[in-house]
């Protein structure tokens, strides 16, 4: 059987739409037989534990990691880049605590964005949007926002 590869994958605990082991679910489903769970600035704690619950998929611990660097003309910019195979060190852990986002900051300046293009949400800030859209989530990014923009018609 012809298996395939995913090696960049949200679930719950940043900003994708699923649980690990619903994830793991759906890429068996899709004949991926190596499954990357590349979460924004996390780490899956319990990644032995989804290695022995589902032996036929090779679950492959990494991490989304958020950078910052400036141009030669000065201006910032934001990458993110997809470490796989990680080890869970101390240190690995504390430093993608310390670079963890709740997703408030994008979350606001987008707000802020789409409401001088005319897109009102009915809410100013990360808390109110949170509150009023997603408040059994603790990460909120992008695809929430776009989820909520296209369920309103303004796309």
């Amino acid at each position: 059987m012809e298996k395939y590869i995913d090696l960049h994958t949200h679930t719950l605990l940043s900003d994708g739409r699923y649980s690990p082991y619903q994830l793991i679910q759906m890429a068996r489903s899709a004949k991926i037989g190596h499954l990357a769970i590349t979460d924004h600035n996390c780490i899956f704690e319990d990644i032995e534990e989804l290695r022995n619950t589902f032996e036929d998929i090779d679950i492959i611990s990494g991490s989304e990691i958020s950078s910052k660097y400036y141009t030669a003309n000065g201006e910032k910019k934001e990458v993110h880049i997809v470490g796989v195979f990680l080890e869970h060190t101390n240190q690995l852990k504390n430093f993608l605590k310390n670079n963890r986002d709740d997703g408030s900051t994008r979350i606001n300046e987008m707000l802020l964005k789409l409401s001088e293009c005319g897109v009102e949400l009915n809410c100013k800030s990360f808390d109110e949007f949170k509150k009023m859209y997603f408040p059994e989530r603790d990460n909120i990014g992008r695809p929430q926002l776009a989820e909520i923009i296209v369920k309103k018609g303004f796309v």
